[in-house]
């Protein structure tokens, strides 16, 4: 004899999920799992439930409908029997008529009254309130969606607030005020489009912290020089042509001013030579040429050489020794050029350099904080030790830029004065996508541990 076990009372509820594991695809695998052991999985967790919910909802109202349409189908049978109910007498009556005038002609046909709907007013569940054509408002009867023609009510449940609205006469109209709503729908999309950012002109070309090309963007209808942004490569994929028209004309200027031109046999600083003639770039706008910064840290200057007088006879050349000027530091900016203060020359010979005539390293140094205008240039092995220095060492906030980007505030490693911490885009953090995901997760579970504590 089997033994029987009998429920003696209920001592806790558990909470369980059936969990699939990762990389583990047979059903054998699959596991039941009590709910305080899952908290990493907060968000499976309450996507399954907000499932849950939304099929339980579903589900009743599948039975609130069912129970809707066995009612209103009692309710048509009832007033059909009522309709029709004929009292033995009365057959009896009638079979006796018959009998008594054979020859008597038929009864013509009673002409039914016609109803046509006008309009329909409101709607409850499957139901509408109709209001018939030629007869007064208090005449209004609720009728189930099985009694009103299909073109009709695909009329009103393609947008309710036509309730009220003279019903069509047709399919005909009904397919013409589709048409005229996917119109309006193209007109807003088309609205939207306009809101999008345009790449109007390349204005300038930089290299970032990370080594990575980025460029100086005009908006299309953005005029003031705020609303001009760095843009990385990747985020202009679409304005190919503009960036290599961008790059030729940057190529043509570096010609130019590569070129030193001979003054009486002398060599002249670029400072000194004539300004080279504006470029059109395909867009047809003037744009001043761009600059490319040297690799050589030093800037050369040739001392000029005596000429001779009408007297005196020309000497025979001497090889010149020329001077070596090196940067001591970048005092101001204006534009694209930066007063240079030359090292070991007093500050009466400071003179502005066109970016172009700067090494690549000094100038990022200084555009990376302005206010280092006026404090020593880096030197060369300097630059080239800190070049790889920045590591992201924590993420720290989130936002939205006003662009709608995704953007995080970065702390560097190393670099502990708040002010050094920066706003990053996502695309610029690939390399630490993981550090992107737990800082993302985390904010998720501080935003939602309440929510998921009440629901386990």
């Amino acid at each position: 004899e089997e033994e029987v076990f009998e429920v003696d009372k209920n001592l806790e509820k558990k909470v369980q999920y059936l969990v699939k594991w990762k990389n583990y695809d047979g059903q054998d695998d699959d596991t039941w799992e009590p709910a305080d052991t899952l908290v990493e999985a907060y968000d499976h967790i309450k996507k399954f439930e907000n499932k849950l919910a939304v099929m339980e909802e579903m589900e009743n109202v599948k039975l609130t409908t069912a129970n809707e349409t066995n009612e209103l189908k009692a309710e048509e049978s009832s007033e059909f029997n009522k309709a029709n109910e004929t009292t033995i007498e009365e057959v009896e009556t009638q079979e006796k008529s018959k009998k008594e005038n054979p020859k008597k002609n038929k009864l013509a046909p009673v002409q039914e009254d016609v109803y046509n709907v006008e309009a329909l007013v409101e709607k409850k569940g499957s139901k509408y309130l109709v209001k018939w054509e030629n007869y007064p408002a208090d005449q209004n009867t609720w009728e189930p969606k099985s009694s009103i023609p299909d073109f009709i009510v695909k009329y009103y449940e393609a947008d309710l607030t036509r309730l009220g609205n003279p019903a069509p006469s047709n399919l005909k109209e009904v397919e013409e005020a589709e048409d005229v709503e996917e119109v309006e729908e193209v007109k807003e999309v088309e609205e939207i489009e306009e809101d999008e950012f345009v790449v109007e002109k390349i204005l300038e070309k930089r290299i970032g912290k990370k080594g990575k090309t980025e460029y100086l963007i005009k908006w299309k209808n953005y005029d003031s020089e705020e609303d001009n942004t760095w843009e990385p490569v990747n985020n202009i994929d679409g304005y190919k042509s503009l960036v290599d028209a961008f790059e030729d004309d940057l190529i043509a200027s570096t010609k130019v001013q590569s070129e030193v031109q001979k003054v009486n046999g002398e060599a002249v600083k670029t400072s000194e030579v004539e300004k080279p003639a504006e470029i059109k770039p395909a867009n047809g706008e003037v744009e001043k040429p761009a600059e490319i910064k040297p690799a050589n840290v030093e800037v050369l200057k040739k001392k000029k050489e005596p000429k001779p007088t009408k007297k005196e006879k020309k000497p025979v050349p001497v090889p010149v020794q020329e001077d070596v000027y090196i940067i001591e530091s970048l005092i101001k900016k204006h534009g694209s050029k930066y007063f240079v203060k030359w090292e070991n020359f007093p500050s009466d010979q400071n003179t502005w350099e066109p970016k172009s005539s700067i090494p690549e390293f000094i100038i990022q140094y200084y555009e990376e904080d302005p206010s280092r205008l006026g404090t020593p240039a880096p030197a060369e092995s300097q630059a080239l030790a800190q070049e790889d220095d920045y590591e992201v060492e924590k993420i720290l906030e989130k936002k939205t830029s006003k662009k709608g980007k995704i953007e995080y505030l970065v702390k560097w490693k190393n670099f502990d004065d708040p002010a050094d911490n920066s706003w990053e885009p996502s695309n610029n953090l690939v390399a630490v996508q993981d550090l992107v995901d737990k800082f993302d997760k985390d904010l998720e579970v501080k935003e939602d541990v309440s929510s998921i504590l009440n629901m386990v």
